[in-house]
C-alpha cells in the first residue's frame, strides 16, 4: 500500500486501524460495513468510558504527573529510561518517532494491569 502522507505518527495510526480491521474481521466474520447487527452508540459509549478510566488511571501515575519544572521531553525521557531498565529494551527519544512507542505502550498496559 502507498503511504498517503509523510507524517510517521499519521503512518502508524493507518497501520493500526488496518491491523484493527483485519483481526475484527477474523474475530467477527464480518465488516464494520456489513454488520448491522450490533449496536455501535453503546460499543462506542462503553469504549469512550474504557478511554476516561484509562486517561484518570495514567493521570494518577507518577511517570506522567508533573514534577518541578520539567518538560514533557525530560518526563518522556524518564519513562524511556524506566522502560530500559525494567525490560532491558534499547530506547531513545528517537525511538518515540520511529514507531517504538508501541513497546512503551505494552509495558505500561502490564504494569497497570498487574
Amino acid at each position: 500500500m502507498k503511504d498517503l502522507t509523510k507524517d510517521p505518527i499519521v503512518q502508524s495510526v493507518i497501520r493500526k486501524m488496518n491491523q484493527r480491521s483485519k483481526d475484527g474481521i477474523e474475530k467477527y466474520g464480518t465488516t464494520l460495513l456489513e454488520n448491522d447487527k450490533d449496536c455501535f452508540l453503546t460499543h462506542l459509549q462503553e469504549e469512550l468510558m474504557d478511554a476516561v478510566n484509562y486517561i484518570e488511571k495514567l493521570s494518577k501515575s507518577k511517570f506522567f504527573k508533573k514534577k518541578g519544572k520539567k518538560s514533557k521531553s525530560e518526563r518522556l525521557r524518564s519513562v524511556l529510561h524506566l522502560v530500559h531498565e525494567s525490560n532491558n529494551i534499547e530506547l531513545d527519544f528517537e525511538d518515540y518517532y520511529n514507531g517504538k512507542m508501541e513497546q512503551i505502550i505494552d509495558h505500561f498496559k502490564k504494569k497497570i494491569n498487574q
